[in-house]
């Protein structure tokens, strides 16, 4: 019997999608099929950095990108925890051979929806989409059955020539950006995640309900570090908006005592601040 066509044009297919990915990013695919576990290619985004005469290579950040070589709705219920666990950006990828393209579908929504730690799910499904439905439109859920909306990000040709135009993968480098912060908010369990049309979905959950007077501590301690560095600034003569720092220190000063005494009063043991936060607040005294 003679070897599979199919199986033929999907090494076309990828062969094509990774001569367009390495003229902007670095690529690295599995070498064998037992280090295929879902990604087909790995690829480190470069931006081009021109010193006198000599181009350099600097990297800006790794995604990792699926090839397809049609449309059709993509069935990942095999992958649903290498999705959730995953520490990259996800894309697909659809070659069309006909007129040397590689069309790059967003897969920014995957952290956003695996911040539920037990998604209610027995049946995950991508749709591409040539189209940005709103941000609240990325998931549909039908039942136990839920479909992932990854909307286009844009073409990227053979021809395209990324060294004398670098916005042509403006869109996906920020998208990238995008996606590996809230993949670290994820990380983090600080349920709060960015959009690609600048908007904020915060999430809230029993996780959720674990942490999040930690993390507003923490943004607190950020808070007041920074005031304390503008005081330490104002000590040595500096004068940034010293009246705005004056009335925030006593206002967030008031609120920490506030709080703290709030936290000494009405919660158990094991809730006080944090000694972080009480170091920085000595020093703003």
């Amino acid at each position: 019997m003679g070897h599979l066509y199919n199986y033929r044009e999907g090494w076309q297919s990828e062969n094509l999608a990774n001569y367009i990915l390495s003229k902007f990013s670095f690529v690295a695919q599995p070498t064998n099929v037992s280090n295929d576990i879902g990604t087909d290619f790995y690829c480190t985004l470069f931006k081009v950095t021109k010193i006198k005469s000599t181009n350099y290579l600097d990297t800006i950040t790794t995604v990792c990108v699926q090839i397809k070589s049609n449309l059709n709705d993509i069935d990942l219920t095999n992958k649903i925890q290498y999705l959730s666990d995953l520490m990259i950006p996800f894309f697909v990828g659809v070659v069309d051979k006909d007129n040397n393209k590689l069309t790059i579908y967003s897969g920014e929504i995957i952290p956003i929806y695996f911040s539920h730690k037990n998604p209610d799910c027995k049946k995950l499904t991508v749709k591409l989409s040539d189209t940005r439905p709103a941000d609240k439109d990325l998931v549909v859920k039908n039942g136990d059955e839920t479909t992932l909306i990854f909307p286009k990000v844009k073409d990227f040709g053979v021809d395209d020539d990324y060294l004398k135009n670098q916005d042509l993968i403006k869109e996906l480098v920020d998208l990238s950006i995008i996606i590996q912060e809230n993949i670290s908010s994820k990380t983090l369990k600080e349920y709060s995640f960015q959009t690609y049309s600048k908007d904020t979905i915060i999430h809230g959950n029993n996780d959720s309900l674990q942490v999040f007077r930690l993390n507003f501590l923490r943004r607190l301690s950020e808070y007041l570090y920074n005031l304390y560095i503008i005081k330490d600034l104002i000590d040595k003569g500096a004068k940034p908006a010293e009246d705005r720092y004056t009335r925030e220190r006593e206002l967030f000063l008031k609120f920490y005592d506030d709080l703290n005494t709030l936290y000494k009063s009405d919660f158990t043991a094991g809730n006080d601040f944090p000694e972080f936060l009480k170091q920085i607040r000595d020093k703003l005294k």
